[in-house]
């Protein structure tokens, strides 16, 4: 009777390690343009590891939602950067390589290309704020800054001879050009001289195939939307049937 009790007790505890084991959620860790969603389930700290070409940085935390600013902030990382994050939590890894400050799944298209490579901000820093003329300044090769009258730096938005351009705060102001850049969001497409398509169709090709975009009158591409008789999917990228939705 003794060893029937113990048999039972045995087999209540490995139900009860079994059911545990299968309630347990495993890690899962989203990239978004906002930052990065971790969900866990044990109580333990987990390891973020984010590691460019020029640096690398570890987070040991417990929160769920961290932002790009506050990962990025002093690290000598920056927004735009090609980088390998690896997340080590509930004894399992999970390793992604993204771009630092858009999520996954932007532009991963295989004809959409990012803006030409530019100086980081230490880098250009001899276009700074101490300027003292205003307009376009050209650093290295093709690196164009703006100044305003009183020779400090343009960031952002900023229209000339109505044309939209972007001075990107992330590489010291400088212009955004002959390509794809995610704002807040939103993708848009600069020209090779740096000035905003807008209201226009552009078209891109790759392994041989046409891609089509549309860049909406904010600069903004339509995706997931009809553009007159066509249908832009989430990538942005017209798929050769206005017919069906």
């Amino acid at each position: 009777m003794k060893a029937v009790r113990s048999l039972i007790i045995v087999v209540l505890f490995l139900a009860g390690i079994i059911c545990m084991s299968l309630s347990s959620q495993a890690a899962t860790m989203q990239i978004r343009s906002d930052g990065i969603s971790i969900t866990k389930d044990q109580a333990e700290n987990y390891v973020l590891t984010i590691e460019s070409q020029r640096s690398k940085l570890e987070v040991r935390s417990y929160q769920e939602e961290l932002t790009w600013d506050e990962l990025l902030a002093g690290s000598g990382i920056k927004r735009g950067d090609s980088v390998k994050i690896k997340l080590k939590a509930d004894g399992q890894t999970i390793t992604k390589s993204v771009t630092a400050g858009y999520s996954e799944d932007s532009g991963n298209t295989s004809s959409r290309k990012t803006v030409q490579p530019r100086m980081s901000n230490s880098s250009s820093s001899t276009s700074s704020s101490s300027s003292s003329y205003s307009g376009w300044s050209k650093t290295g090769e093709n690196y164009w800054t703006y100044h305003n009258p009183d020779g400090s730096l343009v960031y952002g938005w900023s229209k000339y001879k109505g044309q939209w351009y972007y001075l990107d705060p992330n590489y010291g102001g400088q212009m955004a050009y002959n390509g794809w850049l995610q704002i807040d969001g939103k993708w848009y497409c600069f020209a090779p001289s740096g000035y905003m398509y807008a209201n226009t169709w552009i078209r891109f090709k790759s392994g041989g195939k046409y891609y089509y975009y549309y860049l909406k009158s904010d600069g903004s591409m339509a995706h997931d939307e009809w553009v007159g008789e066509f249908y832009v999917n989430s990538k942005g990228e017209w798929i050769g049937d206005p017919q069906q939705k």
